[in-house]
């Protein structure tokens, strides 16, 4: 029955999340994912929504690279600080050099791209713009930044979230994504889409 399957898949996911390997086959990525990285990659693709919340260094980019390319979810937004949209840029090319990236600085158009990678400070300037890319994936790298619901940039990104199907992906990258109080994964949750799932904003924080 229907309780029944609810219980199977979040137990299949709660699985699949804490998993540290998976069998997954992306044969266009031009290096090889370690055993974890594999089941991250797999546990993105299950669920279409979720964090990699990986410690630094344990290849959290290539991770969300990797399911975004697995299931052609492209064209993708990367949402990322400013000082990191090269690497992103760098990344992309490295392992899946078939992609055309877009780095967005200051008032540049939006262009036809695969990636397009602009940053924090300045994504509530292309609200707009990316209505209209036809986006299937959204990257939000080091997510904490939207950790205030008030903020500009969190209020832009809860909107360009809204663009990407169901069918598409939305992944939150960050190792730190609560670094004081559980507050501040209320925002990351609700542009995941999954805030429901607690019963809303205050039934999450009366709860946690």
């Amino acid at each position: 029955n229907e309780i029944e399957n609810t219980i199977s898949s979040a137990a299949n996911l709660l699985e699949s999340s804490s998993a540290t390997d998976a069998e997954i086959v992306i044969s266009n990525l031009t290096g090889e994912l370690m055993p974890y990285q594999k089941a991250g990659v797999k546990y993105a693709i299950e669920t279409r929504r979720c964090f990699i919340a990986d410690q630094m260094g344990l290849g959290k980019t290539i991770q969300a690279i990797a399911a975004i390319e697995k299931e052609q979810c492209y064209p993708v937004v990367v949402i990322c600080p400013k000082s990191l949209k090269e690497n992103w840029k760098r990344e992309w090319n490295k392992w899946v050099p078939s992609r055309n990236v877009q780095v967005i600085n200051g008032k540049d158009d939006i262009q036809k791209a695969d990636v397009i990678v602009v940053n924090y400070d300045i994504v509530s300037r292309f609200i707009s713009a990316l209505k209209f890319v036809g986006l299937n994936a959204m990257i939000c790298d080091e997510s904490h930044y939207v950790k205030n619901p008030s903020a500009a940039r969190t209020k832009a990104i809860m909107q360009i979230a809204k663009y990407v199907p169901r069918s598409g992906m939305v992944i939150l990258l960050s190792g730190t994504p609560i670094t004081n109080s559980p507050q501040e994964i209320v925002s990351q949750l609700d542009i995941l889409g999954v805030l429901g799932k607690f019963g809303g904003k205050w039934a999450f924080l009366r709860r946690y």
